[in-house]
């Protein structure tokens, strides 16, 4: 098990146990050693977006954005990282539609829809091509407005 798994297993069992706080910051510390590459860096960034939206939205340092910050900067790293692309599109549910943040951000949703739909597609298990298929209404009404 090399560092960056070790680090990561460790934030996993710490948000497991509802350690949101000590999970964020050992993602920080573990973004900002040397030792990892830039898919690792986007993994962890995108991990990061998930302890906010779903745990702990009072950990996030751009409190307007939710995950979908830490989404959008996971892909400067690895533009084909499936569950921050995931992440971007289910970020962009009906719901959160109502949000003026989410709607300026739809040229994120463009970009995640269009990668997992033609760029990683054929790599995805039935379940997950089912799920884009899912969003191409989102896409359409997004495209109109």
């Amino acid at each position: 098990m090399n560092y960056f798994e070790a680090e990561f297993n460790e934030v996993e069992l710490l948000i497991n146990n509802g350690k949101f706080e000590l999970a964020f910051t050992k993602l920080n510390n573990i973004i900002d050693n040397n030792k990892i590459n830039e898919k690792e860096i986007a993994e962890a960034l995108n991990l990061k977006g998930v302890i906010v939206d779903a745990y702990a939205p009072y950990l996030n340092e751009f409190p307007d954005e939710g995950g979908l910050f830490y989404f959008a900067k996971a892909l400067n790293y690895d533009e084909k990282n499936i569950g921050a692309l995931f992440n971007i599109i289910n970020s962009f549910n009906m719901h959160d539609l109502k949000k003026s943040y989410i709607l300026s951000q739809k040229e994120l949703f463009f970009k995640a829809y269009e990668t997992l739909k033609n760029v990683v597609y054929s790599q995805l298990n039935t379940d997950l091509k089912s799920e884009v298929d899912e969003y191409q209404s989102t896409y359409i009404y997004l495209k109109s407005i």
